[in-house]
């Protein structure tokens, strides 16, 4: 089996992280230095030097490394101190810390563990141990934070299960009821519209037979102007026909004989729109369709009707076909202006 190297081990981990912040705290210069060129050879480590303790706090809150390595004996604040702090802080508590010292006793490695401690890297110092131990707790912190946000999306989609469930099964109790309830309403609606048509349906029909009686007085009114207009004209032939021509009969007088003829002219144009066939015509006719007819006896175009009356040319059309089909002259070759010229 190949052996996995080092610069693979650091590929696998730059699939969680691009970089990592390695924060290395020692009051010895010497040390530091030593420590920064060990791993500053890894493109992949950020190296942040730092000289003292209370820097350390400061520069961890500023910006949380990826992992600590820390030396014991310093002044004023010392490795188990610091160590101690950090681990007591929420936000910082997962940091892994690597003590980095010349205290190899048993007691020291018992203590740091008891704070929080995750390793201990004991003086003389190998530069592959070093690597392979930050390496090391690079990784389990990355499993570590992988585990959680896993951790957290599990509860998440658990939390929306129950919440499906527990809705799934409020609709099944309530789908029954809500259905009979739903069904009941359209069940009214339906009723209140046969109703309605019901309503509708009688009025349609009330209409219809006001509409029909409407007709029939008209015709009814028709028929009586049409009687008294025979009437009439017939009146005018029986009681005053006889003595005009007496009258034109008997006078000799050619002033008297000229007031005669136009006496007898004046009643013919009386009796003539009465008699004539085109009067009959315009019984039959809408007020739109007489005026269109009688355009047409003065050689309007269907164009120039349409403008007359404000129209369209194809409402025009319908008017000539309407007078037509009333006029029982459906024949197109047969022309309307001649026809109704003919019944004057």
């Amino acid at each position: 089996m190949m052996k996995m190297t080092m610069s693979d081990k650091m590929h696998n981990l730059k699939i969680h992280n691009s970089s990592f912040d390695v924060m290395i705290i020692d009051d010895n210069k010497d040390n530091l230095s030593y420590l920064v060129n060990v791993l500053k050879n890894f493109k992949e480590y950020n190296v942040r030097p730092i000289l003292n303790a209370e820097l350390a706090i400061s520069s961890i809150e500023s910006k949380t490394p990826d992992i600590i390595l820390l030396d014991i004996k310093m002044p004023c604040i010392d490795g188990f101190k610091l160590c101690k702090t950090i681990k007591s802080n929420k936000e910082f508590c997962d940091i892994p810390v690597i003590f980095v010292s010349g205290l190899t006793d048993y007691d020291s490695k018992i203590k740091g563990f008891s704070i929080g401690a995750s390793d201990f890297i004991c003086k003389p110092f190998n530069d592959k141990e070093i690597i392979a131990r930050v390496n090391l707790h690079i990784s389990l912190r990355n499993t570590l934070r992988q585990l959680k946000d896993k951790n957290e999306l599990l509860n998440i989609e658990i939390q929306q299960r129950l919440k499906a469930e527990k809705q799934l099964k409020f609709i099944n109790q309530n789908t029954e009821e809500t259905v009979k309830k739903r069904t009941e309403e359209l069940s009214l609606a339906n009723k209140e519209l046969l109703n309605k048509e019901k309503q509708l349906l009688k009025k349609n029909e009330s209409l219809l037979e006001l509409n029909k009686a409407l007709k029939n007085m008209l015709d009814q009114r028709n028929l009586e102007k049409k009687s008294i207009e025979i009437s009439m004209v017939e009146n005018i032939k029986e009681y005053i026909g006889p003595y005009l021509d007496l009258l034109h009969f008997n006078i000799k007088e050619e002033k008297c004989l000229e007031y005669l003829n136009i006496i007898n002219r004046n009643i013919d144009d009386l009796v003539a729109p009465i008699e004539s066939p085109l009067h009959a015509v315009y019984e039959k006719l809408t007020p739109s369709e007489v005026k269109t007819v009688d355009l047409i006896r003065q050689g309007k175009s269907t164009k120039e009707i349409a403008d007359i009356m404000v129209v369209s040319p194809y409402t025009v059309s319908n008017f000539r076909y309407s007078i037509r089909k009333k006029l029982k002259i459906t024949n197109k070759k047969r022309n309307l202006k001649v026809f109704l010229e003919n019944l004057v």
